[in-house]
């Protein structure tokens, strides 16, 4: 009999059993994964989906400067901004230009939107999602770009 369990990033819950706001959080080990893979920009990090800090944490610890916001304000005093939509125009409050990179896991349901808003905003993007993502028909585009196992992109293309 088999006691091997599943890896963190593989487990899904029903559809009618997923968070609404889509929280599911990053484990630190991925965004230390990140880490290790990447070359990671200097200067100030946009986490635009800061859920309770599943990616701000790890970077902080390792010296980086996060700016975190989110949609919802999940209680972890990290989060910097809370009621920000990051798919909409870009709040007073965060400067333009300001950021030297953005490291987010998107929800889901509005990854492509995020990935297409992620490279107007900044000249490094990285986003934590399931390599299903370039499975999808609607991102059919997606798969088409050069790719790497770290799946980040910049603004010349995915990398």
């Amino acid at each position: 009999m088999s006691t091997s369990a599943s890896p963190l990033w593989a487990k899904r819950a029903p559809l009618v059993e997923r968070d609404a706001a889509e929280l599911y959080s990053t484990p630190a080990c991925a965004t230390h994964a990140l880490c290790e893979a990447e070359q990671l920009p200097q200067g100030t990090i946009w986490e635009p989906a800061y859920g309770k800090g599943g990616i701000a944490h790890p970077l902080r610890e390792r010296g980086y400067m996060v700016f975190g916001s989110d949609l919802f304000d999940y209680g972890d005093p990290g989060q910097d901004l809370a009621g920000v939509d990051f798919l909409q125009d870009h709040p007073t409050e965060i400067p333009t230009g300001s950021f030297a990179g953005i490291i987010t896991n998107p929800p889901f349901a509005h990854a492509a939107a995020f990935v297409e808003r992620a490279l107007t905003v900044a000249p490094y993007v990285a986003m934590l999602l399931r390599i299903n993502f370039l499975e999808s028909e609607r991102r059919r585009h997606c798969s088409s770009l050069d790719t790497s196992p770290a799946c980040t992109s910049s603004r010349e293309g995915y990398r």
